[in-house]
């Protein structure tokens, strides 16, 4: 059971790759979604399918003409985040603390990161220290994050770094890491489960939400994040209009 939860933050990330200093013709806006499984993978005909990539092909319709969508497996996606290849990254995650409660008592495979709930800022802790209970946050939530070369694990005991996060801060570099921008794509966490082979009453209480959320690397400079902006608004309108639920809907499987 364990892998399929370290496997669900990653089976729906978007990389989005600008340029710090842009030139005089501006490249194009850079998505990427992962291929795993059967989220996003390839049919009988060679040609990808799935619901994560009509998600995003359908994102990236509703971007423009200047705007790309590329597939790439496990290990590109991670060595992309390493080396700071792209600017920004959008993943999926599960927030929430009976999602954190399942660890098993292993020590993650990386560090977990804060939300503050009244700014919406992310950080990744850089330094090893314990964390024992949800009331040390202060006002911050547990989300889970992705980086390094393996796949991101839960535990009792994550290792963060508690941090003091100032008030009406958004998209502004701070020295512990990364910023979300608080994009969110509320799907069916059931879908996940029940889409992937599992049997949802294993995993109950199900968590409903899961959020589509976005980190600045801290090496790059950002004058106003128009990029961000503009991927906010499109996701955003794609969900109140329900084109997410019906992509969703042709995958869901028929009881």
């Amino acid at each position: 059971m364990r892998p399929f939860f370290s496997l669900l933050t990653l089976m729906f990330t978007v990389l989005i790759g600008l340029s710090a200093d842009r030139p005089a013709r501006a490249e194009p806006l850079r998505l990427a979604v992962v291929e795993w499984g059967g989220l996003t993978y390839k049919d009988n005909n060679g040609q990808y399918t799935g619901p994560w990539f009509d998600i995003m092909t359908r994102i990236v319709a509703s971007l423009g003409q200047d705007t790309e969508l590329l597939v790439l497996p496990l290990p590109r996606i991670f060595r992309r985040l390493d080396i700071g290849e792209t600017d920004l990254t959008l993943f999926t995650t599960n927030l929430g603390q009976k999602f954190l409660d399942m660890g098993n008592g292993h020590e993650p495979y990386h560090r977990v990161v804060l939300v503050h709930q009244e700014t919406g800022i992310v950080i990744v802790g850089r330094k090893e220290s314990q964390f024992t209970g949800y009331a040390d946050l202060n006002g911050h939530r547990a989300a889970i994050g992705i980086g390094g070369c393996c796949f991101a694990g839960f535990s009792d005991n994550p290792k963060i770094e508690k941090l003091q996060v100032p008030d009406n801060v958004i998209l502004k570099m701070v020295t512990a890491g990364r910023v979300e921008a608080g994009i969110l794509l509320d799907l069916d966490y059931n879908f996940y489960v029940t889409h992937a082979g599992f049997n949802a009453a294993d995993y109950s209480p199900p968590v409903v939400a899961t959020p589509l959320e976005a980190w600045i690397h801290k090496t790059k400079h950002f004058k106003d994040n128009a990029a961000l902006k503009r991927v906010t608004e499109t996701v955003n309108r794609l969900r109140t209009q329900g084109v997410f639920d019906r992509i969703l809907a042709r995958y869901r499987p028929q009881s």
